[in-house]
């Protein structure tokens, strides 16, 4: 049987972030097992269990304001306010047997806070560096969807639209006039039997 590993704090709000965001999925039940889940975490008691409509005020306020969340971080949330590991007063941790809309804001707030340190710490630094590129790789990329356009026209597949940054490039390498128009570019070169626009040196 394998060990069992304990979530530190990235791995576990990884877990929690990567599900289906609450507004997306718009699933009442789901979000019901999310809210059974901390407020069993928090101590209400079964007697005190908000009733069917002031549940349904909660559900949809939390869909309205924390529909970018998931349900994993609703229980995360509550369980970082409940260890200590949030900004939050003691006082405003304890639910005193009243799990209202305040309440949950409070401690989702609160996490929000958290989580937004915890994703430019565990998350944002293992994202890829953006590839920026130079005007001459920009450039040869135009040339091939240039080349690439041509051949599907000689190929009888003829696209809908010719892209407008074509007409750049043709005019910076020579090969159109400013004041020619692009369809007739292609339409003349096309009659006169070029195989390429570009060929490879």
């Amino acid at each position: 049987m394998p060990a069992l590993r304990l979530l530190v704090n990235g791995d576990q709000f990884k877990v929690a972030i990567s599900g289906n965001k609450i507004a997306e999925i718009n699933d009442p039940e789901l979000i019901s097992q999310a809210l059974r889940y901390v407020m069993v975490l928090v101590g209400v008691r079964a007697a005190n269990l908000p009733n069917a409509h002031e549940k349904a005020i909660l559900i949809n306020h939390i869909v309205n304001h924390y529909g970018g969340h998931t349900a994993e971080e609703i229980r995360l949330a509550f369980e970082k306010a409940v260890s200590g590991e949030l900004e939050l007063k003691n006082e405003d941790i304890t639910c005193y047997e009243n799990f209202s809309v305040l309440y949950f804001s409070r401690i989702m707030n609160a996490y929000r806070a958290w989580a937004a340190v915890q994703y430019r710490q565990e998350i944002k630094d293992e994202l890829p560096e953006p590839v920026i590129l130079t005007d001459a790789q920009l450039d040869d990329i135009h040339r091939q969807d240039v080349e690439q356009f041509f051949q599907r026209c000689r190929a009888g597949r003829i696209p809908e639209k010719i892209p407008d940054y074509f007409k750049a490039i043709l005019v910076k390498d020579g090969l159109m006039k400013q004041e020619e128009n692009l369809v007739g570019f292609f339409v003349t070169r096309l009659n006169n039997g070029s195989e390429n626009i570009y060929v490879k040196q």
